[in-house]
């Protein structure tokens, strides 16, 4: 799960996971500082929408490829 740290629902984004975690569901988090919402697709050339692409490709492999 990631979010920038701008969105408008950021808070609720940190609570789901750590509910998340506290459920002993194993959960990943990334908080983009200085990221708004959609930071990725509006901007998908910044260096920080790239790391986060790539960031999940990284999450994606691990969990789909043996």
């Amino acid at each position: 799960m990631d979010v920038g740290e701008l969105e408008v629902f950021r808070d609720e984004c940190i609570d789901y996971a750590l509910r998340l975690v506290r459920a002993c569901v194993s959960t990943e988090f990334h908080l983009y500082p200085g990221a708004f919402h959609g930071f990725d697709g509006m901007i998908p050339q910044a260096e920080i929408s790239r790391r986060a692409a790539d960031e999940r490709m990284v999450v994606l492999r691990r969990a789909l490829l043996p």
